[in-house]
């Protein structure tokens, strides 16, 4: 058997100038001049598919303790893949056309992604990637009330405002309210009965908490009187102590001097980035010169 040693590597010239001892081409391997063999060169090569739909970007979601995964924005849609040998694509979120490719932030063992039409966070779990909304929506319930009860020492004299929101405990985010009622003046009844109509607007909330001003006052100004499972439909309200406020109130945080609900949802994104002073910043294309 005759062997041939290429020492003298690849040579692409003309084929009858090139020496006995080298190669004209290869095909997915190197020689490396001195040693034995050939060795497979470093390259590109598909190792996930996702079909034939239009790409707008990846994305490298890293998690503490877990998992990393690759994010495909493949056209209105985000696929997830676990960075393992052999991985494949699935579908985890889709959203409304439009997107422009996918940035996104760590923080927090999750990860904030923006496409200027619908922002998503990104969580690891046991049966991999979940993509949930930034923040909650505004809850579209309608409160009511009576104040038929019975006879006891429960008097307002200008009256009470109630409000109820969607809070998800996993998280611990809380929506923004929906409307709110005012029970107006009342005298010695032994409790009030708060109601809530329609649907719950967020599909991870698992409670709801219900508020109540103290006599005379109104939103933002509430304190917490209840939680309830979500989907609960009225409570009975027999706290006494009108003329002040119960502990927590209700969520509210200041910002440049500003009162805004604390986990509103934010609008769409095109860019986001950070964590800066504990914050993500971000921009939006509606407002492309104010930094949120």
């Amino acid at each position: 058997m005759a062997t041939f040693n290429p020492s003298d590597g690849v040579d692409e010239r003309e084929p009858t100038l090139i020496p006995d001892g080298a190669l004209q081409d290869t095909d997915g391997a190197e020689y490396r001049v001195g040693e034995q063999g050939l060795f497979v060169a470093r390259g590109r090569d598909q190792i996930g598919d996702v079909g034939a739909v239009t790409g707008a970007g990846l994305y490298e979601a890293g998690f503490d303790g877990g998992t990393d995964h690759l994010i495909a924005h493949e056209g209105n849609a985000y696929l997830a893949a676990a960075s393992v040998r052999g991985f494949t694509f699935s579908a985890i979120d889709s959203f409304a056309g439009g997107s422009q490719p996918v940035v996104g932030a760590h923080y927090a063992n999750r990860h904030y992604l923006a496409n200027g039409v619908e922002n998503r966070r990104l969580e690891l779990g046991a049966v991999g990637v979940t993509s949930f909304p930034i923040g909650m929506s505004a809850s579209t319930l309608v409160m009511g009330f009576s104040v038929t009860q019975g006879a006891g020492s429960m008097s307002a004299t200008t009256g009470l405002e109630g409000w109820v929101t969607e809070y998800d405990s996993v998280r611990g985010i809380e929506s923004l309210h929906g409307s709110t009622a005012h029970t107006g003046s009342f005298t010695s009844l032994d409790s009030i009965v708060w109601t809530v109509t329609g649907t719950s607007a967020n599909t991870r909330a698992d409670q709801f908490r219900w508020y109540r001003s103290a006599d005379g006052g109104g939103y933002p100004d509430g304190g917490l009187i209840q939680t309830t499972p979500i989907g609960t439909t009225q409570i009975t309200d027999k706290d006494t102590t009108t003329g002040s406020l119960r502990v927590p109130q209700y969520g509210i945080i200041s910002i440049g001097g500003l009162d805004n609900d604390r986990d509103e949802e934010p609008p769409a994104f095109t860019i986001i980035f950070g964590p800066f002073q504990d914050s993500l910043l971000g921009v939006s294309p509606l407002e492309p010169r104010v930094l949120r």
